[in-house]
């Protein structure tokens, strides 16, 4: 009990940097009308459950209150209403692309990622009891935590792959470095000179997390997205979500 108080806010930062989805028991009345797998939003006609969205949104919620005590308002309930709606959509569309690309995550790969999992270790080792602590403390259960795993495993590898074909050619690197020599402070300068390689990874992730951007745009523009909220429990509901940045893998 008290190793979970004392890791609690890693525990909790840890699932909000990953989306994740699971029996969340504040829904309130809306189990008395609907059902939790009705969908919450709708991208090119597959479903996102409203208990998907739910759990993610409330799991935001949970972060926050751990970051500060004052209450949240209305309008920032909303923006992250919003925030949470994009990832959703975001991460549906990369899932999407995994699928046309054959990309599976298998069991043994889902296995190395959870067991890697600091807070679900003991003494510097995998402890299946303390991972299934650990869920049923954030009401979560095994089957929903380790199906939305899987689902970032095949985003995360998708990704890998449409990165693995951005490259910087051997003209295109030394304008950009000294593009960014002559923007640099004297400082920063110093530090690139001393690194360069670390530099020029820099500048391709740069080049992947645009060539993302791009292709994530111009499918935007063919999305078809809705945002069912308004049917499913009252108050403001987010728009269609805009363009979100994508993540460049860090391969």
């Amino acid at each position: 009990m008290n190793w979970f108080h004392k890791n609690r806010k890693k525990i909790f930062l840890f699932v909000i940097a990953i989306f994740v989805i699971g029996s969340f028991a504040g829904f309130g009345s809306y189990f008395l009308t609907q059902s939790p797998f009705d969908a919450a939003i709708q991208v090119n006609g597959r479903k996102i459950p409203y208990k998907q969205f739910e759990s993610l949104y409330q799991r935001v919620i949970e972060e926050q209150r751990q970051r500060s005590p004052d209450p949240l308002t209305d309008p920032q309930r909303e923006y992250i209403k919003r925030q949470v709606v994009q990832s959703l959509v975001q991460e549906e569309v990369f899932l999407m692309e995994a699928e046309k690309l054959g990309i599976h995550a298998t069991d043994a790969e889902l296995a190395q990622v959870i067991q890697s999992i600091p807070v679900f270790q003991r003494e510097g080792r995998f402890d299946v009891r303390t991972y299934q602590e650990i869920l049923g403390r954030l009401r979560l259960r095994v089957e929903d935590f380790e199906a939305e795993q899987r689902r970032q495993l095949k985003v995360q590898k998708a990704q890998f792959v449409m990165a693995s074909g951005v490259k910087l050619s051997s003209l295109e690197i030394p304008a950009k470095v000294q593009a960014a020599l002559a923007q640099a402070k004297e400082e920063d300068r110093k530090k690139m000179l001393e690194n360069m390689d670390g530099f020029r990874e820099n500048l391709r992730r740069q080049e992947v997390q645009a060539c993302l951007q791009e292709w994530y745009g111009d499918i935007n523009t063919r999305l078809k997205v809705k945002v069912l909220l308004n049917k499913l429990e009252p108050g403001p509901k987010p728009s269609t979500p805009a363009v979100p940045t994508p993540t460049a893998p860090l391969n």
